[in-house]
């Protein structure tokens, strides 16, 4: 049997198909939803001077700092 096949065996996940368990990965919890409801959707588009994404709300651009990228 070569190194190769026994590597490949050892990297198998379990029976049970959990890959985050086998390798040890343990996720946050989800976070409890908020009394006032659901987060607020935000609009972003791409600013024309450097592409890097700014919100409708304030679409003053952080990278660059084009006032209204618009």
């Amino acid at each position: 049997m070569s190194d190769k096949a026994e590597r490949f065996r050892r990297l198998r996940p379990p029976a049970s198909g959990d890959l985050f368990a086998h390798f040890g990965i343990a996720l946050e919890p989800s976070a409890e939803p908020t009394e006032g409801g659901p987060a607020p959707v935000l609009v972003a588009h791409a600013c024309p001077q450097c592409g890097w994404y700014v919100i409708a709300e304030d679409p003053s651009c952080l990278v660059c700092g084009r006032p209204e990228a618009r």
